[in-house]
Formats: C-alpha cells, structure tokens, sequence
C-alpha cells in the first residue's frame, strides 16, 4: 500500500482532496444541487454547450465520472475517478481546451458547481497571498493524477492496471488493513472498472471471476477487499 510519502498529492485516476482554502470558496460561493445516478453533470463537444461545462465541480457526497470519447467502440474510458472532496475542472483555468468532455455520476450525487470567473473574483478579493498559490498547486495534481493514469494504461497491461487502480483507491480512501488483504469502502462495478482501466468486457469478466475464485478479491454491499497479493 502506498503511504503518505509515496506520491503525497496524487493517485492515478484520482485526484486529491481539495485543500481547506478552496472547499470554503466552494461553501461560500458556490451553488448546490443534487443528480441523479447517470446524469450528465458536464457534456462538452464543438456541437454541445451544457450550462456548466466551464465549471468548476465540488463533489461533496457521491460518485462521479470523467468519461473521455475514444475510436475504439470495443472500450470506453472513464479518466478520473472524483471521490467525496474532490474538485472537477482544473483542465478549463489552466488550459484552453476543446476536447469532447463528459462528467457524469455514478452515484446520486451532491454537487457545487462554481464558474471560474467567481473564482477569480475570490481570488482577487483575498487578502490571503498563499491562497491563488494553494489553489494552482491543487489543481496541477490534479493534471497530474489523471496524467499518470493515463500513462498507465499506455505502458501495463490489463491486470496490472487493475492492480494500480486498487491501489489507488486504498490510498485515497485510507482503506483498512486486515492483515493479508485491504477493504476499501468503496464498491465498483465490473462496467466501471473496466472503464477505468480502458478494457474490453470479455477481459474484465475473465480477470475478476478468475480472481474471485481465489479469494483475492470480492465485494461486500458497500465496500471491496482486495488481497495484498494483487497489488
């Protein structure tokens, strides 16, 4: 498992918790909403403008999802996993980006959504001169943990995506150690992890029975263990 000094700000896949400073920008200025399970948070094409698609989203209960469009109809790709205290949408401050864009939940989920302008404006108004810094810091680990995902998926092959993205999670969650296997308290659909990894369906459905029929991995309502074994 990895500790806090192995890659202190990122997971591949998923981003860090959001630094106090922003969560508060977020509970000061932002505006709540719920979605639905499979809801489109943020759809963005050259053919599309949603309403929030240059928001940013503070996740504050739920689950949701960055779903990239790829050429393979064999295999879709879920980019970023944003768990509870996450921020979606580094990518529109720092880069001047046109890429079809999809964020969507997973889970029911709650929400804050803040443009970047209103942000800016905060920014501005702060007598906090770390803050602008804290913030640009936060969102390059963002980059940086969808990057890394990104080259894993380019360099290892199927199970030892899995592996990492198990790791992952238990890095992100503080998953319990029970000894000879982890539990996160998080539960994943095969669709979803398949997702995650960038996999066929034949693939994932040959992998996690394989790896259930020897207790490595198995799933209980709310949660996934994982034997150390696998990661």
């Amino acid at each position: 498992m990895m500790s806090p000094s192995d890659h202190k700000h990122t997971a591949p896949w998923i981003p860090p918790e959001a630094p106090c400073p922003l969560r508060s920008l977020f509970y000061e200025h932002a505006t709540l909403i719920t979605v639905r399970k499979g809801e489109k948070v943020i759809h963005r094409n050259r053919f599309h403008q949603h309403p929030y698609q240059h928001s940013l989203i503070f996740l504050i209960q739920g689950l949701l999802g960055r779903s990239k469009s790829t050429s393979n109809i064999n295999k879709q790709l879920i980019s970023t996993l944003l768990l509870p205290n996450r921020v979606y949408g580094p990518s529109s401050c720092l880069l001047d980006t046109n890429d079809e864009d999809t964020l969507v939940a997973l889970r029911k989920s709650q929400i804050m959504i803040l443009s970047p302008k209103r942000l800016q404006e905060c920014l501005s108004n702060s007598p906090d001169p770390k803050l602008r810094k804290a913030i640009n810091d936060y969102f390059l680990n963002c980059l940086e943990s969808e990057h890394r995902g990104m080259f894993i998926i380019a360099t290892e092959e199927t199970q030892g995506r899995l592996a990492k993205l198990f790791k992952s999670l238990i890095y992100a969650t503080d998953g319990k150690d029970q000894g000879d296997r982890y539990e996160v308290p998080i539960r994943l659909s095969n669709e979803e992890l398949r997702k995650l990894v960038y996999t066929t369906k034949k693939t994932i459905n040959t992998i996690l029975p394989g790896w259930k029929r020897k207790g490595l991995y198995f799933q209980k309502e709310q949660a996934t263990v994982i034997s150390k074994s696998i990661i």
